[in-house]
């Protein structure tokens, strides 16, 4: 899925926005018994989320939404950044909606893992296809 936001970063946070973001925050609390009870992973899911489907991959307009601190929206950002997954022009993301309005859970875990810097992903032109791999021991095989 790629979402295209050019030229939309200075935007202001509007009521839409903010509905918007409400309803997939609490689509995201109620996956909380898949994800876990660790907060920066469910905050991590809330941000890749609402810079996906709401308001793009953008700090500022992320902080502003989410109300997370600038340090753990920034380390998100600079995760999926890295990876190339978001630019100013837009996000790549997993798709992690079905058909049936039901969440993917792994394909929202394989980004949730990009974000929190435990997984790395590039694209593999010889393949066609994206490639993930560990960047911690204890994920690892």
């Amino acid at each position: 899925m790629y979402s295209f936001w050019q030229g939309k970063e200075n935007l202001p946070i509007e009521g839409s926005d903010r509905e918007a973001f409400e309803q997939y925050q609490a689509q995201v609390r109620a996956l909380e018994s898949e994800l876990g009870d660790d907060e920066d992973v469910l905050r991590t899911v809330v941000v890749i989320v609402a810079a996906t489907l709401v308001v793009g991959p953008f700090v500022d307009r992320l902080i502003a939404l989410t109300g997370y601190p600038k340090d753990f929206v920034a380390s998100v950002c600079g995760h999926m950044e890295f990876c190339g997954l978001w630019t100013a022009d837009g996000a790549i993301s997993a798709d992690w909606l079905n058909e049936d309005g039901t969440w993917d859970f792994i394909r929202l875990c394989c980004d949730m893992g990009i974000a929190q810097g435990w997984v790395t992903t590039w694209f593999d032109k010889n393949r066609g296809e994206w490639i993930c791999a560990s960047v911690r021991d204890d994920l690892k095989n």
